[in-house]
């Protein structure tokens, strides 16, 4: 019961993958990482492969609440006194506990979100510059004979995901988040093996 539980939480979260990524869509267009965006401040750092934008820190910061807003649904449908009790039954140390893995898993499963969302932009984007082609030839490619044949994997999509993991094993979670987890990519590999198939055969019509 508990791994169909999960299974519906990686559905979910990847449901808000694609919604982010096509919000994204909307707003950038052809231009990636906010490249035509007026209003957005961009700053280089060496420790990332790309600029860091406005944009993108205000719709990490949404991400990130969007996450912890079930928590006011949870106070408007129990009432917030069950939840003062409970926390103060909890005691010092194990409410610091509780608001630590909370805040971890949180942070944890937005990388996820992140991480696919980056992808699916790519993958569901309408302009035929983009797709599974386009990160064929921007990334390193692994694997001839793999689900995708020659699917990249950036660098960024390893230490995101590889944070994403430290973040939930730190939390207590690791079990569930790789439930979670391979539910998503699951449903990110059929959706990009399908755009992978229209690609090549949009390819063999021209």
């Amino acid at each position: 019961m508990m791994e169909i539980w999960l299974m519906f939480i990686g559905m979910l979260l990847e449901a808000i993958s694609i919604a982010w990524a096509y919000f994204e869509i909307q707003i950038e267009g052809p231009n990636s990482w906010a490249s035509g965006l007026p209003y957005s401040w961009k700053k280089d750092v060496s420790w990332f492969s790309k600029p860091i934008t406005g944009y993108h820190v205000s719709l990490g910061a949404l991400g990130l609440l969007v996450l912890l807003f079930p928590l006011v649904i949870v106070s408007l449908v129990i009432g917030i006194e069950p939840i003062v009790n409970y926390l103060k039954n909890l005691g010092g140390m194990n409410l610091i506990s509780l608001f630590s893995k909370t805040i971890l898993i949180s942070l944890s499963l937005l990388l996820a979100i992140v991480l696919h969302e980056d992808f699916l932009w790519n993958v569901i984007n309408p302009d035929p510059r983009f797709g599974v082609k386009d990160f064929k030839k921007k990334y390193p490619q692994v694997g001839k004979t793999w689900y995708i044949p020659h699917t990249p994997m950036p660098i960024d999509f390893v230490i995101m995901t590889t944070l994403s993991l430290i973040l939930a094993l730190f939390a207590g979670m690791i079990a569930e988040w790789l439930v979670i987890f391979a539910t998503m990519l699951a449903i990110t590999l059929v959706i990009a093996r399908a755009r992978y198939k229209y690609d090549l055969s949009q390819e063999k019509a021209t």
